[in-house]
């Protein structure tokens, strides 16, 4: 078979495989994303809903034009990412021509990274993590051509930089990287230094925006202890990070799963860091040192910055699967093809079994407000919802006439004779569970029933025999 026409096929394949469960419901996170674009004019996104975020707004803008010209379907919001993800394994597939000459080994390699679980999940989802990832690469990528005496690369390096700085702030790690690799080999440096920094340019654009995130998140940070360990450096949330390389977003609760892992992880330490050890890092060859300071440099740094500002949790670095691969072929390389390919056949056939437990187990899924939505409106759609309002975004994208009433308000439904109470976010927001006392211990509310949905998401039916409506909260 012709080469390109089967690289032609593998990708749409791969194209074709994400398109399973891509309708599934939209999580808080997604909901905010959808909420933010469709609801806001263009000037308003950026000014004032970013301040809020802390990203950066090139994403944001995109998405802005995209639901304007595609739609605010599930699909349509997650499209961006599919396309994404393609672009970076093809990204990818570029970086491993430069590498190896064997077709079989570059096709190996390319499947492994588009059956990536980790990457494949956050390839469905509507956020910029991908792109990120996409933008990260392919400015390492032109970064490794130019100092290898591609020059034609430079403009490439400062496009993909300067889109990488305006996506994602963790993924702002990657020039450090490359910064650290020009210091560490010296030449041509001052030559080299001028292109390197000409992206920073795009750090000046966003430091306004930045400021202003900086100063929201840590009012935040201060004031919700809960969500701060969220993300805060703890041993857990280190270990997490080469778990989920390998597991995706699936449990690694299970026997299966686990075994899984820390089969892959053995491997990987075998094969890679082992040879390490052994030789010592003044026997690698530059190329070698280059991938180690991809890999060990963005999460140090990002240990370092949660200190602070509390941003480590694995999704974060999922711009560094691909080199995590890139490490496991090069150090493979010094074993016969018959194990290289064998170690490869493994990575994969376990790629996929995650798939499939996260594609065919919806308990694998996002959280479930599309059902949650479907549930209420089945039942009784006539009384009123009582859920925290900032968390409600995916709520009402599902929502057409159910009225929320916020936490902070439940004195307007203290006389009615039955409402729902979704508790959602209560262990950050409301840590004590004072609303839900208040509505049984003072109010005179009863649980009558109670549904979990995917993505710890509780939804209470509440009666109170001595209600009246005294308040219209339709009104």
């Amino acid at each position: 078979m012709n080469k390109k026409i089967l690289i032609i096929i593998i990708f749409i394949l791969a194209f074709l495989l994400r398109l399973k469960a891509l309708n599934q419901s939209l999580w808080l996170d997604e909901g905010i994303l959808a909420e933010a674009v469709i609801n806001n004019n263009l000037i308003n996104l950026i000014t004032k809903h970013m301040v809020g975020e802390f990203h950066p707004p090139l994403y944001y803008i995109l998405m802005w034009f995209w639901v304007r010209i595609f739609g605010n379907s599930e699909i349509s919001l997650r499209m961006p990412s599919i396309i994404a993800s393609l672009g970076l394994t093809y990204f990818f597939y570029l970086w491993l021509k430069t590498k190896t000459k064997s077709f079989s080994k570059q096709m190996l390699l390319l499947v492994l990274l588009l059956t990536s679980p980790l990457l494949f999940y956050y390839g469905q989802e509507a956020r910029m993590y991908l792109l990120a990832a996409m933008l990260g690469f392919a400015s390492m990528l032109a970064f490794y051509q130019v100092i290898n005496g591609e020059k034609k690369w430079q403009k490439w390096h400062f496009v993909f930089t300067f889109a990488m700085f305006l996506t994602h702030y963790m993924v702002w790690f990657i020039w450090l990287v490359q910064l650290i690799y020009l210091l560490l080999f010296p030449k041509n440096i001052r030559q080299n230094l001028k292109w390197l920094f000409l992206p920073l340019l795009a750090i000046l654009l966003n430091l306004p925006l930045l400021l202003s995130q900086i100063k929201t998140g840590l009012n935040i940070s201060s004031n919700l202890p809960a969500w701060n360990q969220l993300s805060s450096v703890s041993f857990k949330n280190l270990v997490l990070i080469p778990v989920k390389f390998f597991s995706g977003h699936v449990s690694v609760d299970s026997l299966y799963i686990g075994s899984l892992v820390l089969l892959e992880l053995g491997i990987f330490l075998y094969f890679v860091a082992g040879p390490v050890l052994l030789v010592g890092i003044k026997k690698m060859t530059a190329y070698q040192k280059l991938l180690w300071i991809w890999l060990i440099v963005p999460i140090l740094a990002g240990v370092l910055l949660s200190v602070k500002i509390p941003m480590l949790s694995y999704f974060r670095f999922l711009y560094l699967v691909p080199v995590v691969y890139l490490l496991l072929a090069e150090y493979l390389e010094l074993n016969k093809t018959k194990v290289y390919k064998s170690v490869i056949y493994l990575f994969i056939a376990i790629n996929l079994f995650m798939l499939g437990n996260y594609l065919f187990n919806k308990s694998n899924h996002r959280e479930d407000w599309k059902g949650v939505v479907a549930y209420i409106q089945l039942q009784n759609s006539q009384i009123p919802v009582v859920m925290i309002q900032v968390v409600a975004a995916p709520f009402n994208y599902y929502n057409k006439n159910i009225h929320l009433v916020d936490f902070n308000d439940i004195s307007k439904i203290r006389y009615n004779s039955h409402i729902w109470l979704i508790t959602y976010g209560q262990p950050i927001f409301d840590p004590n569970n004072l609303t839900e006392k208040i509505l049984l211990d003072e109010y005179g509310f009863q649980v009558i029933s109670e549904r979990n949905f995917v993505g710890d998401i509780i939804v209470k039916y509440l009666y109170n025999p001595s209600g009246q409506f005294a308040y219209d909260y339709r009104n």
